[in-house]
Parts: structure tokens; C-alpha cells; sequence
């Protein structure tokens, strides 16, 4: 299947919708310095998700980690959006999205619903954490439209199976006991959080995302399901070229799915940072935007050749 750019947006807030294509709506198009913005929302069932796209040229999508939202993508925006379109997207039940609703869903088919909105074909898909599950997802759903995929410390992924405790058990746990501010406290002085904490600037940004989380997801079942439900059985089914980051300082359990990741996708390729924790994209900024680029750039050279 072709790569097919994104399609010129006039400056007002809707544009019109492609035969086949979910609806956009309430979308706003702008122009900063030289670089292209837009973000808006797109129907999904029972739902919608917010999006915001940066740059023009080939895309790349990336998905935030949990109890986050697409902010944390922020350091990215300058550096990607330069040749390449950026695509960020709050999950459902986290920053500008709904909540999820009755309904069962897949995030993944959320990411598709997005692309198709947009006007691309195939894009390279990556995530941090939740949103590298949610990567690996697509892969295995859409397998046609998933360039290369980008797996920043991603973690957890169906049928792995823990050597440890999951690392936000403790955080749902203060929910129960303490409510949402007892949780969103227990996320920023969890061990998942530790190394990031260390920076005051990552530091700020990410308590500022984490007390504009809702807490949906501590009160509430989520119907969320899973495209693959043993995604790490079938690694060597996803062929598409994959970046494994992983972060030497992140907890156990996370670190071992990296390496399974690396080891297990037939053309992925490693990168361990010892100097990072969980969010390596926001720890070292322009080692991952330098890392990305070079791995976009190989991506499609390698789609248009």
C-alpha cells in the first residue's frame, strides 16, 4: 500500500471529510514560524479522540504512556515536525479525549480512525509505555499500514508474564485507599517515575500532566480489548523495521520486555540507554530526536525506493 501525504487543510476550524473516512470535527489548522499545526477530534464508536498534528511530509504517530497524555511528546514536536508530519493523539480516558463509554473498543482501531482522518496510508506508529502496547496493537491489526514501529521503553504487553509486581499496582492501590490525589502522589514518587524525576523540567512536566489526568481509570472498568491477545508469542509475525529504547534504569519487569521486544521482532533494532529511567524520549530529548529522524529517514527511503 502507497504512502500518501497528508492532504492541504484550508485555515478554518473544519475540513471536509473523505469519502470512507471517520468524521473530523472541530478541527483547527494553523501555521507556526514555518511549520504547519493542526489538531481537532475524530469521531470513534461510542466516543472521540483529540489529535494534533505538526509538520508536513512522511508521519510519524506516537502514543502517550498511561495516566499522561500527548504533551509528553512536546521535546518532539520541534526537532520531528522540521520533514515529517508529527501525530499525537490522546487516549481515550486521558487529556482531551472522552472517556471511554459502554461500549468494548481498541485503542488501536482509535490510532487507524486518526490516520484515516488524516489522509495517510501507512505510517510509522510508536509509543512510550502504554502506548507501546497500544504500537504493537496496530502492528498485529494492521499490519499493511504499520511502516515501522518505535517502542519507547513500551510496556506491558499481552501474554507477557511478570517476574515481578506490575509496577502501577501500587498507584491504583492509593486510589483505593486515598482517592485520586493520593494516586496521582503515588505515580510521581513511584520507582516507575524516578530516574525522570531527577530532571526538574521533566519533573514539572510531568506532574502538570499527571494532575490533569481525571483518574477515570482508578474508579472506573475500562472495556478496552486487545486486537492480539498474545502479542508476545507471535513477535516473529511482525516484520516491519522496529527501534527498541530501553531504559537501563527502568524497573525490571520493563526493561526484560524490551529485550524480549528487540530479540523477538525479526528487524528490530536495540538501544539501550543506561542513563534513562521510563520516559527516555523526555530524559534525553535530542539523543531520541536524532535517534527517531535517522530511523524515519531509513523508513521511507526505503517506502518510496
Amino acid at each position: 500500500m502507497p504512502l500518501r501525504h497528508r492532504p492541504e487543510r484550508d485555515h478554518h476550524p473544519s475540513h471536509q471529510q473523505l469519502p470512507g473516512q471517520p468524521p473530523c470535527v472541530g478541527s483547527f489548522t494553523k501555521r507556526i514560524g514555518a511549520v504547519m499545526s493542526e489538531s481537532g477530534y475524530v469521531e470513534v464508536n461510542d466516543g472521540r479522540v483529540f489529535y494534533t498534528c505538526d509538520g508536513e511530509g512522511p508521519p510519524v504517530v506516537l502514543l502517550h504512556g498511561g495516566l499522561i497524555d500527548h504533551h509528553m511528546f512536546d521535546p518532539q514536536v520541534e526537532a520531528l515536525s522540521q520533514d515529517h508530519t508529527l501525530v499525537r493523539m490522546d487516549l481515550r480516558g486521558y487529556g482531551r479525549s472522552s472517556v471511554p463509554g459502554s461500549e468494548t473498543y481498541r485503542h488501536c482501531n482509535d490510532v487507524a480512525s486518526v490516520v484515516d482522518a488524516l489522509g495517510f496510508d501507512r505510517v510509522v506508529v510508536g509509543g512510550e509505555s502504554f502506548g507501546g502496547a497500544v504500537t504493537l496493537d496496530f502492528a498485529f491489526a494492521y499490519r499493511d499500514r504499520a511502516a515501522g514501529l518505535i517502542f519507547d521503553a513500551a510496556t506491558p504487553f499481552a501474554g507477557w508474564k511478570w517476574h515481578g509486581e506490575f509496577a502501577a499496582k501500587p498507584i491504583f492501590a492509593a486510589a483505593r485507599t486515598g482517592g485520586v490525589a493520593a494516586a496521582r502522589r503515588a505515580m510521581l514518587e513511584s520507582e516507575l517515575m524516578a530516574s525522570a524525576m531527577e530532571h526538574p523540567e521533566v519533573a514539572a512536566s510531568l506532574t502538570d500532566m499527571v494532575d490533569r489526568y481525571s483518574g477515570w481509570h482508578f474508579e472506573n472498568p475500562d472495556p478496552a480489548e486487545w486486537a492480539e491477545g498474545n502479542a508476545m508469542g507471535r513477535l516473529d509475525e511482525i516484520t516491519a523495521p522496529a527501534l527498541v529504547v530501553i531504559g537501563g534504569r527502568d524497573v525490571l519487569d520493563f526493561r526484560l520486555m524490551g529485550e524480549a521486544l528487540a530479540e523477538g521482532l525479526p528487524n528490530a533494532t536495540r538501544h539501550l540507554w543506561p542513563d534513562s529511567g521510563h520516559v527516555p524520549n523526555m530524559e534525553e530529548p535530542d539523543r531520541f530526536n536524532e535517534l527517531i529522524i535517522d530511523f524515519l529517514n531509513t523508513v521511507y527511503t526505503t517506502e518510496t525506493s
